[in-house]
């Protein structure tokens, strides 16, 4: 019943492969040429090209293709785990909308661990709730051959790329197996220029069909960017209709209520579950992707299915023994909005402090010494009468770590008459003194 991509969450949305023109009116597309990116008239090129798959046009050859490159059950537990996980970790800390895409952080998070070594690289694995990340690699790879689509109605992408500083020395078996696992394009920049920044910012964009549009800064000690984008757009199997749209209360978390368009629709015959704890409806895209709606039961508050084991159950496969049929009325209302995350904190939970200190082994990447800077991800989710579109960016930061550099000794002996100060947290004097004679 459960796809990795199905959600409460709906975020388990995916975008267009990587190697693209930044002009306004073109369409994210695969390509095997190397195409090249202009901001502010400069030109930024891809250092390696992007093979998109060789899918079948004939109907009886993508289904053998489909069944060649299926994403093994066990890898899609294993993203249901990373998802609950990582859901558990960000989503309940605020009462307010938010939207996570697990895909999105393990691709980011995958890319990075094709490039790590020994331990780092089993604890990446680890954190991804997999044994290898060879089995990561292939399990993503497998994933996007299987759900990529850009259908009318049904626009299911994934695009990762890399941004690499000019004349620092990365490995090129790291940039060839992100093509060809990843269908990760790269490109070689000078993140001192502000025309990095925005060619990662406009590339993040025309990805995510416009739906993000976030802004960065030069750095002149950042060497590399993993970015990852999903894009998801998919049109109701059977569409709401405006005329039966009503105007209702919805109550809020304090118990105050809100007024809010509610679209309304009944569905025939159909299945929901419902357990001790929550019911779950299962609205069906055309492509067959669903959106799985999880309300708490009566009394219950939403926090109390965010914790890792209730996440786990609803991301996994429901027990058959809490389906039940009906003709079910649902009254759902219309939302969009934007989260942005730091996740940076929840790398750490997952026990890849290692990524930060310096102390990580990426000599799969380069041999240079260097740490993640910062990982965040921001989303953006709408639903209305005729679908659902969801985009996502995950975008990691590498940089260059200082090297230590010999100081020179200082004695500082107060051994004759000294002042002190006493500051507060906000550095205002709360004592200032003098001390002649600490004996007397």
């Amino acid at each position: 019943m459960k796809k990795i991509l199905s959600v409460a969450l709906c975020a388990a949305m995916i975008l267009s492969m990587a190697s693209v023109s930044y002009a306004s009116d073109v369409k994210p597309t695969l390509s095997n040429a190397a195409q090249t990116t202009t901001v502010k008239s400069k030109t930024i090129k891809p250092v390696t090209t992007v093979s998109e798959p060789d899918i079948p046009e004939d109907i009886d050859e993508q289904y053998t293709y489909l069944m060649e490159n299926q994403t093994p059950a066990e890898f899609i537990e294993s993203l249901q785990k990373f998802g609950a996980k990582t859901s558990s970790m960000l989503l309940s800390k605020e009462t307010e909308n938010q939207t996570y895409s697990p895909v999105s952080f393990a691709y980011a998070l995958g890319i990075l661990g094709s490039g790590a070594k020994g331990t780092t690289a089993q604890n990446i694995a680890k954190a991804l709730e997999s044994n290898s990340m060879s089995t990561v690699s292939d399990g993503l790879n497998k994933f996007y051959n299987s759900n990529y689509s850009d259908e009318e109605n049904s626009v299911l992408k994934i695009a990762n790329s890399l941004w690499m500083q000019d004349n620092y020395n990365f490995k090129t078996s790291f940039t060839k197996n992100a093509a060809e696992k990843f269908y990760a394009s790269s490109y070689s920049v000078d993140f001192k220029k502000q025309a990095t920044a925005d060619a990662m910012a406009k590339w993040i964009s025309e990805q995510t069909g416009g739906l993000l549009n976030p802004t960065f800064e030069p750095n002149p000690d950042q060497v590399l960017s993993i970015i990852n984008t999903l894009y998801f757009e998919g049109a109701w199997a059977n569409n709401f209709k405006a005329e039966n749209n009503t105007t209702g209360k919805f109550t809020l978390a304090d118990g105050k209520q809100v007024d809010v368009t509610y679209m309304n629709q009944e569905f025939k015959g159909s299945s929901y579950y419902e357990t001790d704890d929550y019911t779950m409806f299962e609205v069906p895209f055309m492509d067959g992707q669903t959106m799985n709606f999880v309300l708490p039961k009566e009394g219950n508050s939403l926090e109390s299915l965010l914790d890792q084991e209730s996440m786990e159950e609803i991301l996994s496969e429901q027990d058959s023994e809490s389906v039940k049929y009906a003709d079910v009325n649902l009254k759902l209302p219309k939302f969009s909005f934007d989260t942005e995350f730091n996740l940076n904190q929840t790398c750490k939970d997952l026990g890849l402090n290692e990524l930060f200190t310096g102390e990580a082994d990426l000599s799969g990447i380069t041999d240079g010494d260097v740490a993640v800077s910062d990982v965040k991800q921001e989303s953006h989710i709408e639903v209305d009468e005729n679908g659902c579109k969801a985009a996502a960016y995950t975008k990691m930061d590498i940089m260059k770590m200082s090297m230590p550099v010999e100081m020179e000794k200082y004695n500082f002996n107060l051994d004759r008459p000294f002042l002190f100060v006493i500051e507060s947290q906000d550095n205002a004097p709360l004592f200032v003194g003098t001390v002649y004679n600490p004996a007397k």
